[in-house]
């Protein structure tokens, strides 16, 4: 077929800009993340990314994990999620969506060298972490709490905050198991430990900002939350304490890579995340623990991280196993 000069000049610029498209930078990511989160830290984290890197960092904030998840893959034909920020019990879970999660490409992530190995698996890295602990207003309990079995104590009637199955991934039902018995896989002891619980409870809760909220505003005076709870009364100017008694539930939050063209920039800004300054950053902006060794948190923060012989981690497969059949329990059985 003969083009012609001007047809030869057009089809040649055709192809020259294919290319060009094919290669156009990429100006911005979208995290999928928590509130708080974004609130604590990540704001600032994505803007000095953004000043190092020239992409803009986008935010979409789920409720729990669970709504994030389920938001996830009813877009997963055509993500426009690029990287999703949760808990490391419900990453497990996600990991064998191959279609929606991509393995973390870790010869390009310089920076996750340097994490601990328990805070990284091949689909997830844990971007900071914490314990489920006891925090409370010492203006409004005037004996201290030394100890989980406090709780149940008649002093505290309608008084406590308890996170719902769904919140930290049943850990309060394998904690109340394994004070009175049980374990997680027995957690029958759990269930009716927690019927008991119930007149002091004045909300089970799915929301970490609603019921910090509460607390800070005095409409609970516990909390059964991580550091990040304590933190939060501290930024409002009100007194708090807290406690990590035996055992101590340990959690990590995580990020994942979604399968989007935006693949390479996503897997930049998680490597940004845990360089040493961001892991200082983030970890103090949100009250919690540093993953990367070198890095620190709030001093407040440090002080009521549990011993290491009082730590407890709990096999997330049995829990993903598990989890919809306790909800569904707990929400026959315990709330109403």
């Amino acid at each position: 077929m003969f083009l012609g000069r001007r047809g030869l000049l057009g089809a040649t610029g055709a192809m020259l800009a294919a290319p060009a498209l094919a290669q156009a930078p990429v100006r911005d990511i979208t995290i999928q993340l928590w509130g708080t989160t974004w609130t604590g830290s990540l704001r600032q984290v994505g803007q000095r990314f953004e000043q190092a890197t020239g992409i803009k960092v986008n935010a979409v904030t789920q409720a729990t994990s669970g709504e994030g998840l389920v938001r996830l893959q009813s877009m997963r034909a055509a993500p426009t999620i690029d990287v999703w920020f949760t808990t490391s019990s419900v990453a497990e879970r996600a990991k064998t969506d191959s279609q929606l999660f991509l393995p973390l490409p870790m010869a390009s992530l310089p920076s996750a060298a340097a994490i601990e190995p328990g805070a990284r698996a091949s689909h997830w890295i844990g971007v900071y972490f914490y314990q489920l602990g006891i925090v409370w207003r010492p203006d409004l309990v005037r004996e201290p709490i030394t100890s989980w079995q406090d709780l149940w104590q008649p002093r505290f009637a309608q008084k406590l905050g308890v996170p719902t199955m769904n919140s930290y991934q049943g850990r309060v039902l394998i904690t109340a198991a394994m004070l009175n018995g049980g374990s997680i896989s027995n957690v029958d002891p759990g269930f009716e430990a927690l019927k008991r619980l119930k007149p002091n409870v004045v909300t089970w809760y799915s929301s970490d900002t609603t019921a910090r909220q509460a607390l800070a505003q005095g409409e609970l005076s516990v909390l059964v939350a991580p550091p990040a709870a304590l933190k939060r009364l501290s930024d409002a100017g009100v007194p708090g304490r807290m406690i990590s008694p035996p055992p101590s539930p340990m959690m990590y939050d995580a990020l994942m890579l979604v399968n989007t063209p935006k693949k390479e920039a996503a897997a930049k800004f998680i490597d940004f995340c845990l360089t040493k300054e961001m892991q200082d950053f983030i970890a103090q902006g949100q009250g919690m623990g540093p993953v990367h060794p070198q890095a620190s948190t709030l001093p407040e923060i440090a002080a009521v991280l549990p011993r290491p012989q009082d730590r407890v981690s709990f096999d997330d497969d049995v829990i993903n196993a598990n989890i919809a059949a306790w909800n569904e329990r707990f929400n026959r059985e315990v709330t109403n």
